[in-house]
């Protein structure tokens, strides 16, 4: 919802899903300021406000995905392994929960949490290195992200 209480049209696409899910809690973007002011809030609660597909959508893990990510540049480590946890459950497969799972238990100092994310990373993607990860999507800004992942014990 906006500022003034009308609804946003729910993003087509995955990566649109990923980026409006990224973009409602670290940009500029309409409702951010809000998300941002108020962040106790529950991850579960801010996805069916900013995105009408709900918890039935089949590619709803890349919005819970992208959120993680965000709360960790945001400093929020608790709420980013709720929201990385929920889109592990919803795709397994997926790389990002990983990621930020590894980086959030990471950063919260439970080193054998981040450990057995940094492991399942990789599995699922055996050559993930974090200066490939950088070069190939332009992450070199995702400070806490990277530090994160550095401390999980990733290769570098």
């Amino acid at each position: 919802m906006t500022r003034s209480g009308k609804a946003l049209p729910h993003p087509r696409g995955p990566v649109l899903r990923h980026r409006y899910g990224v973009s409602g809690l670290t940009s500029n973007a309409p409702f951010a300021a809000e998300v941002q002011s108020n962040i106790e809030q529950s991850c579960c609660s801010i996805v069916p406000v900013r995105f009408r597909g709900g918890p039935v959508d089949p590619l709803i893990y890349l919005a819970f995905g992208g959120i993680a990510s965000a709360l960790i540049e945001l400093g929020r480590f608790d709420k980013a392994i709720v929201a990385g946890k929920k889109a592990q459950r919803l795709n397994p497969a997926y790389q990002i929960p990983y990621r930020c799972l590894a980086s959030a238990f990471a950063h919260l100092g439970r080193d054998a949490e981040a450990r057995e994310a940094a492991a399942q990373l990789l599995e699922v993607d055996p050559a993930f290195t974090i200066s490939s990860w950088i070069a190939r999507g332009g992450q070199s800004n995702s400070t806490l992200m990277i530090e994160g992942l550095r401390k999980a014990g990733l290769p570098e």
